[in-house]
């Protein structure tokens, strides 16, 4: 989830968050997509994420394999 107050909602219930960058994350994981591309057509969009955020989850990924 990436709206701010939903997160806050969903913490406050106790519930585990993710959002946009990890459940695309969690599908390069398990070989669904490829998790460069995919963030490529996401910039393509208009959804808006950090750059920070994007290059920090394609280093994570890089050094799970």
């Amino acid at each position: 989830m990436d709206d701010r107050d939903g997160r806050a909602a969903a913490r406050a219930a106790g519930l585990n968050i993710t959002g946009t960058v990890g459940v695309l994350e969690r599908a390069a994981g398990q070989g669904l997509l490829d998790l460069g591309e995919a963030f490529e057509v996401l910039r393509a969009t208009d959804f808006y994420s950090s750059p920070r955020v994007i290059d920090l989850a394609l280093e994570r990924f890089r050094n799970k394999r």
